[in-house]
């Protein structure tokens, strides 16, 4: 070997022993940080200042109070999750293996909380490794503690969190009623900065129940008390949520005003997961509008963030809006880049359970490791437990025959059990395998069920065309289950605007069935057939309709009843038929209402035309049909029916009000009066001011 040879191998062999030393675990010294095995280098330089100064007060008090306060700083300031669950489990174990001799009521009552919220603490880190069951035996602990100390501020936050770990598992009845305790608490209080998240959390519960237009209630509620609070990082998320919602509702401009109002907000903090989430969302909407261009420009925004935070979930949203992009102009190479890059997103979201599961199993050692401390007292009773033992040991000699008779019996028994145990085993495959069988069934009526939400929504007019053609109105539309019997429709044609507030035979599935061919019918007697008024408009529908659903060869009574309209603005008349549906006028505060005829759109024992009522129209006059389902909803105090003659009087009382505020107004009435009770048929009520 040379000089240099040797001086270059020096070199290396030093640069390998410090990259190895620099790597290598940097335990911190029990005796100060009081736990074992926590390795420093797992510290930021702040966060370590911080642990250090926290540490220094604790060892310069005696008392259990200052101690635990000092510790709480690190739990409740160092956001490291090596490092807060730590001292958190520390500071939990300390208080349960601590005698409460010697110790002044207040300082008892102190520690009783900081027991709650440690607990607390512990249910939030056994969540986000995916413990469900532990999180949420611990959070009952938490709030056994915090209702037996009258503390409602602390069990409002803990209402929160149960809130949350419901809505995660589905459970959405009983997230609901947690995140409602939480916001009666923070009412009470008249704490808005609170009560702007609350509303946000319910939101994000209905839209996760298909509940739309609740859900976009309680986003305008959050996003109101944000605002006024000056809280962008909050209206920000909420700007979001309604523009997904409006997303949902294909109602693209106001989508995309909110989305931006979003973006603006997320960029002007600088929060990099909320740019990259919201430029996904832009990204897609610009995809639905056919605007590529714009859409890829957001989708590289937020695919550029989402990478470099390492966020599967927002990097995998992003990359199948630049697929679909890349695949619709014809850039093949990126689209199918794009799609790998979603696919492998996909797995790594896979892959967390795995991970977490190692996260799970590793806490769940300390956990029980820690909580062995507190069996010591049980301790004389093992004692005496193996005093028994010795002398049964003693007297062995004496039972070993029996115990050889015994022992055959045993074979023979379980020779028995074993058989039976592998007739059970086989019972159990066969009912795993019906079950498995049943939710596959049980999933794809699910998905069969929302893509016919799609399919009614989609001969549904759009709110952009409704607003529209009637100016000023409004469509309170609340279907009971996914899809409706109900619907509304509109067509203009020439100078005069048609439009109905119909409810078919049944709800659910079988009614949205009926409410297509219904829809479809009144669009062919008006279009195709030119049906002269709306009299005529329903004689002609009601033949389309009783000819289609006649080709099955059974006798069907299926059909609809309606309240239709049709306004010729440039005259000032109306035209109104209805089939058991009235027609409401309110003029110079009074209710005028129409009755309609006595009979359905489709096969009656006693058919006749239906007739056209003639009404000339005035200048802020105001127009409602509707559907029987608002009137007939059970609720209030006694389980009643609200009834027409009520809807009525609301209606009147909130005349004053702009269209979109009387929608709102009746909406809010409707989910007040049912509290408590089941929506028992679909709402459709629309309302317009001449």
């Amino acid at each position: 070997m040379t000089r240099y040879t040797k001086y270059y191998f020096l070199i290396f062999l030093s640069f390998f022993v410090f990259i190895s030393l620099s790597q290598s675990p940097n335990y911190a010294p029990k005796d100060f940080y009081l736990v074992d095995s926590l390795d420093l280098n797992l510290f930021s330089e702040e966060d370590k200042k911080y642990v250090d100064s926290c540490l220094n007060d604790y060892h310069k008090v005696t008392d259990d109070t200052s101690r635990v306060q000092s510790l709480m700083g690190i739990v409740n300031n160092v956001w490291n999750d090596n490092v807060w669950p730590v001292y958190n489990r520390y500071i939990m174990h300390s208080i349960l293996n601590s005698p409460p001799q010697n110790r002044s009521d207040a300082e008892n009552k102190y520690l009783k909380k900081a027991l709650a919220e440690t607990i607390n603490n512990e249910g939030f880190y056994y969540r986000n490794v995916g413990n469900i069951p532990l999180a949420l035996e611990l959070y009952h602990k938490s709030l056994k503690l915090l209702e037996e100390l009258h503390d409602s501020v602390s069990m409002s936050y803990l209402y929160n969190n149960l809130g949350a770990i419901y809505q995660f598992q589905e459970s959405y009845e009983m997230s609901l009623k947690y995140h409602q305790k939480s916001l009666d608490i923070k009412i009470a209080m008249k704490d808005s900065a609170l009560m702007s998240y609350t509303f946000n959390n319910i939101g994000v519960v209905y839209q996760r129940m298909d509940s739309t237009n609740i859900s976009m209630e309680y986003f305008r509620k959050g996003l109101d008390l944000f605002l006024k609070n000056n809280d962008i990082r909050g209206a920000s998320r909420a700007y979001y949520n309604l523009g997904f919602g409006y997303a949902y509702m294909d109602s693209f401009e106001l989508a995309k005003m909110y989305y931006e109002k979003s973006l603006a907000g997320y960029l002007s903090y600088e929060d990099e997961e909320g740019i990259s989430m919201t430029s996904s969302g832009l990204g897609a909407l610009e995809v639905k509008m056919k605007n590529y261009e714009l859409a890829k420009k957001y989708a590289e925004t937020g695919l550029k963030y989402a990478q470099e935070l390492g966020h599967p979930d927002l990097i995998k949203n992003n990359s199948f809006v630049l697929y679909v992009v890349a695949k619709n102009t014809g850039d093949y190479k990126t689209a199918l880049e794009m799609r790998n890059l979603e696919i492998t997103m996909g797995d790594s979201l896979d892959n967390r359970a795995y991970i977490k599961q190692s996260a799970d199993a590793e806490a769940k050692y300390e956990f029980e490791k820690q909580q062995a401390i507190k069996d010591t007292e049980h301790q004389a009773e093992i004692d005496k437990q193996q005093a028994i033992s010795d002398a049964a040991k003693r007297t062995q000699n004496i039972i070993i025959i029996a115990i050889s008779a015994g022992l055959l019996i045993v074979i023979i028994f379980s020779v028995f059990l074993t058989n039976r145990f592998r007739v059970t085993q086989k019972q159990k495959k066969i009912i795993e395998e019906q079950k498995h069988e049943v939710e596959e069934k049980n999933k794809e009526i699910l998905d069969s069920i929302r893509y016919a939400k799609r399919i009614q929504n989609a001969i549904l007019p759009s709110m952009d065309a409704m607003n529209k053609a009637l100016k000023n109105g409004f469509v309170l539309f609340k279907p009971k289950d996914v899809v409706a019997g109900d619907f509304y429709w509109m067509e203009q044609v020439d100078n005069k605007v048609y439009f109905a507030a119909a409810d078919c035979t049944g709800h659910g599935v079988p009614g949205a069935m009926v409410s297509v061919v219904c829809s479809n019918a009144l669009s062919k007697a008006l279009l195709e057939e030119n049906a002269d008024s709306t009299g005529n408009l329903l004689d002609r529908t009601r033949d389309i309709v009783i000819n289609r659903l006649a080709k099955s060869g059974e006798e069907m009574k299926d059909g609809m009843d309606i309240s239709l309209c049709a306004i010729d603005y440039d005259k000032m008349e109306l035209q109104w038929s209805g089939a058991n549906n009235p027609l409401w006028i309110i003029r110079d505060n009074e209710l005028i209402e129409y009755k309609a005829d006595k009979q359905p759109v489709g096969m009656h024992s006693a058919m006749k035309s239906f007739t056209t009522h003639t009404i000339s129209i005035l200048k802020d006059d105001f127009l409602y049909v509707m559907t029987d389902g608002f009137q007939d909803q059970f609720g209030g105090e006694n389980g009643k029916k609200f009834k027409a003659a009520k809807l009525k009087e609301k209606i009147l009382a909130f005349k004053n009000t702009a269209m979109e505020e009387q929608c709102k107004l009746l909406d809010l009435e409707f989910e007040n009066w049912r509290k408590g009770f089941e929506q028992i048929d679909d709402v459709c009520i629309i309302g317009v001011r001449i």
